[in-house]
């Protein structure tokens, strides 16, 4: 059961901004190295949370960045974990998002879209702050598309491989 467009403009709002997660290796990186690698992969992490009594849904974003060193046998090494909340009440949310369990839902997919792709813009920004001035300020969030990262596609992805 698919949510039905509703042929409105889509109204939401952030209510509130969270850091999860903040851990880093510098210590032990620079302990290998002289300087950070520029050579790095960020691997992504996106759950979602909701609440219908308050029509809340919250974007969990967690990016782990790897760093390696060809030239000095390292890598892939766990350098950075940066992770954040992003809540949003969404008005009509009950038409929008069809929940039948937490690993089995339907939601409209430019409300999706939109979701994913403010937490992501949100959290590189709240990422660019936290590392100023440390050896991680040049290693910012990779432009993602935010496609690439809807929870609804990726479990199913997940259940037609199972």
């Amino acid at each position: 059961m698919q949510p039905q467009p509703l042929n409105v403009p889509i109204k939401l709002k952030i209510t509130k901004i969270e850091e999860l997660s903040f851990s880093h290796r510098a210590f032990e990186l620079l302990q290998k190295l002289s300087k950070l690698p520029a050579s790095f992969d960020v691997t992504t992490n996106v759950l979602y949370n909701w609440n219908f009594e308050t029509k809340m849904i919250g974007i969990n974003l967690e990016f782990k960045y790897y760093f390696h060193d060809d030239s000095k046998d390292l890598g892939p090494f766990e350098g950075l974990v940066y992770g954040t909340r992003v809540n949003f009440i969404v008005d009509d949310l009950e038409k929008l998002f069809i929940v039948r369990s937490p690993d089995d839902f339907d939601i409209d997919h430019t409300l999706e879209t939109l979701l994913v792709s403010i937490s992501i813009s949100t959290t590189r920004g709240m990422l660019a702050v936290r590392t100023m001035g440390t050896i991680f300020e040049n290693h910012m969030i990779p432009i993602l598309n935010p496609q690439d990262l809807l929870l609804s596609e990726l479990l199913k992805k997940k259940k037609g491989s199972d």
